[in-house]
């Protein structure tokens, strides 16, 4: 008995460590909307990086062009994906936990940056676009919740737009040569964070940002968690010689 205790005890201290949930962040709504260039298979690899074990379950929490619009909607459900245009869901930790990501920008509603901070820090994904000029201090109001995972948007708009050719080799632009800006909060990065980081930038301005702690240190056990292993490795070996004698 003894023996399967400790051995039950090694596989709890070695099982894969849980991650955060990623995020997406782009400093303007219109590249997603139905007048973005390559809008629709942007949005359905965003969706398939969020849900790279199949068909995910997506809600899109706002009334903005940018997300609410058919060209949206139907790439993800032709996808495979289900999409969710509510609004009126909750926007607490239990309702946003019932979707695999939630795509949000331009609209305030129910918004609560702590809501959103644990539902990410708890596996959720988020997709978040600024640069609407819907909401009143814009780069404010998100910041309370992009400060958390090594973001900032920038405090005005930054001008940029146009049909930018895509450099990023991130899995979220794959098979997309250009997508669509016009004018956006810049995306900074905010204090350090090692799974933040810019990936889309035009003269020195961040255009996308992506966090992502999958394959950071959490993938390897805590040096703790190491020696704590290793200890029960060593009494599950005194245990079983003391059983053999």
């Amino acid at each position: 008995m003894k023996v399967l205790s400790l051995l039950a005890l090694v596989c709890a201290l070695t099982a894969p460590a849980l991650f955060a949930g990623k995020i997406v962040v782009n400093h303007d709504e219109w590249t997603m909307s139905s007048s973005g260039v390559n809008a629709a298979p942007f949005a359905v690899n965003v969706a398939d990086w969020f849900s790279p074990g199949g068909p995910g379950s997506f809600l899109v929490y706002t009334s903005n062009f940018g997300l609410n619009n058919s060209t949206f909607t139907n790439a993800l459900t032709g996808a495979g994906h289900s999409v969710s245009v509510n609004t009126a869901a909750p926007f607490t930790l239990p309702g946003l936990s019932a979707y695999d990501g939630v795509f949000l920008g331009g609209y305030a509603g129910s918004y609560d940056a702590a809501v959103l901070t644990n539902y990410v820090n708890a596996g959720g994904n988020v997709y978040l676009m600024g640069g609407t000029g819907s909401i009143a201090g814009e780069d404010t109001f998100w910041d309370g919740f992009l400060n958390n995972f090594g973001f900032d948007f920038g405090t005005s708009y930054n001008g940029i737009g146009g049909t930018f050719a895509v450099t990023s080799g991130h899995p979220i632009f794959s098979s997309i040569p250009q997508l669509f800006y016009s004018n956006g909060n810049t995306v900074n990065l905010f204090g350090v964070n090692p799974y933040a980081s810019i990936v889309e930038s035009f003269n020195g301005a961040g255009l996308i940002g992506v966090y992502d702690d999958s394959s950071g240190p959490g993938a390897i056990p805590e040096p703790a968690t190491l020696g704590l292993t290793a200890s029960a490795l060593l009494a599950l070996g005194w245990a079983t010689r003391r059983r053999r004698d």
